[in-house]
């Protein structure tokens, strides 16, 4: 999959948060994040082209629709919905990744490794345009839902290539 194939949606948006990815990764990865973070807010521009179906989500979890994966396996661009009451288990992240909130509210919960297990430490509330960048590693513990009313889509890039984002993306713990 090389682009989003809605019919309502602009293609040319992700393509273009596609290539700034590209373009940065011989920058090394600190110039990656610092890239992504850059780039992932103008994404805020896919709003308006959210089809229903998107906007709608699925009743048994948050839905997650891949809208790009990288030909060469580098990253994924990924979509997801969250209905109210849903949330991500807690994790951290096995690669680096950063999101930006499309639509509606979620509340990410921060954790601290202590004790030989993640303790919540904070709670942000993220809103529509609020992004998030992240490193690998057990220093961005945290879960993210939605606790608003009505649904929330967030849009996701991992780096991992797309065959592996259901195992090589959440690093899932149980909370203290």
């Amino acid at each position: 999959m090389h682009g989003w194939e809605a019919d309502t949606t602009d293609n040319r948006i992700v393509t273009e948060l596609a290539n700034a990815l590209n373009e940065a990764m011989s920058d090394g990865k600190r110039q990656l994040l610092a890239r992504l973070q850059t780039v992932l807010p103008t994404m805020q521009r896919l709003a308006p082209a959210l089809t229903r179906t998107q906007l709608a989500g699925c009743a048994g979890g948050y839905a997650r629709e891949p809208l790009y994966l990288d030909p060469a396996g580098l990253f994924s661009i990924v979509l997801l919905t969250w209905r109210q009451g849903q949330h991500s288990p807690v994790h951290a992240h096995w690669t680096w990744c950063g999101y930006v909130v499309l639509r509606g509210e979620l509340t990410e919960r921060l954790y601290r490794w202590q004790d030989g297990a993640p303790r919540c430490r904070a709670q942000r509330l993220r809103r529509a345009g609020d992004t998030v960048v992240v490193d690998a590693g057990h220093a961005d513990i945290h879960r993210l839902g939605n606790e608003a009313d009505g649904n929330a889509v967030s849009l996701h890039v991992y780096g991992v290539d797309g065959a592996h984002l259901a195992t090589h993306v959440n690093r899932v713990f149980e909370p203290a």
